[in-house]
């Protein structure tokens, strides 16, 4: 005997690679109340107009969505500043690669500051947001969980102004990806003293040589001793998570970089450096 059994919400709604373009996205906005979790929109041609017409149907939500996915769309400035008045109804919103700059950035941080409660994340990677991007971002640090920066043409200069916000945090970033920027050792010895303020810290390809890790040590090593820093990595909730990333903004460590970094993390990466070499 088959049981079939009514859903009152479709709990995943993921039309990723079909070109529904502004029409399909404006057909989604009055339904969307019936979407319970995640709306995958990856890739789809919508543009602004399209974000304008979902943006309606997510401002009507009674129930937030836990993720909303518009990457590779090019919604571009006007398209993010749409989002901007909705994010209280979104837990997780991502914008890979969606067409926008810094004014785009300042318009989506205007509707930060305003949530009650922070976003889980914000991941704007792939947006040529550069320093100005940074900068914007930085006072609504507060409002989020994980903020997701790859490849954002962020340098030095806008990772200090990050690091500012980052200092005056009253609970931790769960996670700060700033990686594929050309931040360089400038921009690692900027984040070295606000590492207390974040669980993890990923930089691939940041640029960093061991001049920037002998910075970046010197702030894990006043996170506490090194038997506690270690025990706090190995449950994954500490800031010195960077430490096996740092070594792979070189394709060769040299000496003094692995042992900069085994002092303030004794005795676990050998293995890591074997298998690596």
């Amino acid at each position: 005997m088959i049981i079939f059994v009514a859903l009152n919400q479709l709990k995943i709604l993921d039309l990723s690679g079909n070109e529904i373009g502004n029409t399909g996205a404006a057909l989604l906005g009055p339904c969307l109340h019936n979407i319970e979790e995640q709306l995958i929109l990856d890739e789809c041609g919508i543009g602004s107009k399209g974000v304008e017409k979902l943006c309606d149907g997510v401002k009507k939500l009674t129930k937030p969505l836990k993720i909303f996915d518009l990457s590779c769309n090019k919604i571009g400035n006007r398209g993010a500043a749409s989002l901007a008045p909705c994010l209280h109804n979104m837990e997780e919103l991502i914008l890979r690669g969606c067409e926008f700059g810094s004014v785009g950035v300042k318009k989506l941080c205007d509707g930060v500051k305003k949530l009650t409660k922070p976003l889980k994340r914000l991941d704007l990677s792939y947006n040529k947001i550069g320093n100005t991007g940074a900068v914007s971002l930085a006072p609504c640090l507060q409002n989020m969980e994980q903020l997701i920066l790859w490849g954002c043409g962020i340098g030095s200069e806008g990772v200090e102004k990050l690091c500012d916000g980052v200092k005056k945090l009253t609970k931790p970033l769960k996670i700060l990806d700033l990686s594929h920027n050309k931040i360089g050792n400038t921009g690692a010895t900027s984040l070295a003293p606000c590492l207390h303020n974040m669980e993890e810290l990923i930089l691939y390809g940041c640029g960093i040589e061991s001049e920037g890790v002998e910075k970046l040590c010197d702030g894990v090593k006043k996170l506490g001793k090194p038997h506690d820093v270690q025990q706090r990595i190995v449950k994954g909730t500490c800031s010195a998570y960077f430490l096996l990333v740092c070594c792979y903004n070189t394709t060769s460590p040299d000496t003094r970089m692995r042992n900069l970094i085994e002092e303030a993390r004794p005795g676990r990466l050998n293995t890591e450096f074997k298998q690596r070499n």
